[in-house]
């Protein structure tokens, strides 16, 4: 995945390693998303991104 080879790549293992210690799974954190980001599912690109950034947290490092 591009995404892996970017700087960012190490910041999203800490905040997943982080959420992982805390117990946060991933549909505790889709709530928190639907909270905060009201609406995000019904735009095509933020919840592509979502989608994305939910890949990377709960299922790459993993």
């Amino acid at each position: 995945m591009e995404l892996l080879n970017n700087s960012g790549t190490e910041a999203y293992r800490k905040l997943a390693m982080q959420l992982r210690q805390e117990g946060v799974v991933e549909e505790q954190y889709i709530e928190m998303l639907d909270k905060r980001l009201i609406d995000w599912r019904n735009d095509k690109d933020m919840s592509q991104r979502i989608e994305v950034l939910l890949k990377i947290l709960f299922h790459t490092f993993f």
